[in-house]
């Protein structure tokens, strides 16, 4: 028996064309599941490697493809977009930290110039305020603009880093997402680029390290000491 539906094109609302191309032996219902390339997403043989698939009802309330506005992607899909983000940013996708759990899965890449680093998969792919390697962002610092000299203190007081950032909270956000024990911002100072490196520098220069290593922002941590409050005071 012939199924006239085979051979369909239907537009859709992202203006793709969905070309109906078979019918699968799947049912739901009474309603069959038909195979479908897209004119769009099927260009994308990595992305999409398989044929899409809807039955007549699903078709009707929207695109089974990758077009759609709101569309679920499964997790080889999720690492597709960060492969392909890494390399366009110049880094190496090394692999998932963790337990799995879509755009806030934490995975680790590689910078050839600074090591390995981790991050949200929902910021490497922020288009808006887009994220890369930490100390690359440091060395984007600018000294000729406003900053700030920031301290923060461990939760159980006994080492403190001292930091400079020309954006603040944006610095202090992607600390506690990377520094594996909660701190407390205690102090924070608004100068000049030039003379917040300066104090940053003196700071590291006079008192003795934590000598932390494996996380963001690692060697700005120094043994407490108060002398280090009695600046920021």
């Amino acid at each position: 028996m012939i199924d006239e539906f085979i051979g369909s094109k239907i537009e859709t609302a992202e203006g793709s064309i969905l070309t109906v191309t078979g019918r699968t032996n799947r049912k739901q219902g009474s309603q069959w599941f038909y195979e479908l390339t897209c004119s769009v997403c099927s260009n994308d043989s990595v992305m999409y490697p398989d044929p899409f698939e809807s039955t007549k009802d699903r078709l009707k309330r929207g695109c089974p493809c990758g077009c759609a506005i709101s569309k679920k992607i499964s997790r080889y899909q999720w690492m597709v977009r960060v492969d392909r983000e890494s390399a366009a940013k110049g880094y190496e996708f090394v692999g998932i930290r963790g337990e799995f759990n879509g755009n806030m899965s934490r995975v680790i890449l590689n910078c050839h110039e600074h090591g390995s680093f981790e991050i949200r998969i929902a910021n490497l792919l922020e288009r808006r305020r887009p994220r890369g390697c930490p100390s690359c962002a440091t060395r984007g610092f600018k000294s000729s603009v406003d900053a700030w000299v920031y301290l923060l203190h461990s939760v159980d007081g006994s080492i403190c880093k001292v930091g400079i950032s020309n954006n603040v909270d944006s610095r202090l956000g992607d600390l506690r997402r990377a520094t594996p024990f909660q701190f407390i911002k205690k102090a924070e100072i608004k100068t000049s680029g030039k003379n917040a490196r300066a104090l940053e520098r003196s700071c590291h220069e006079r008192f003795m390290s934590a000598e932390l290593s494996g996380f963001d922002g690692c060697t700005e941590w120094l043994m407490r000491d108060e002398e280090i409050d009695k600046m920021f005071s």
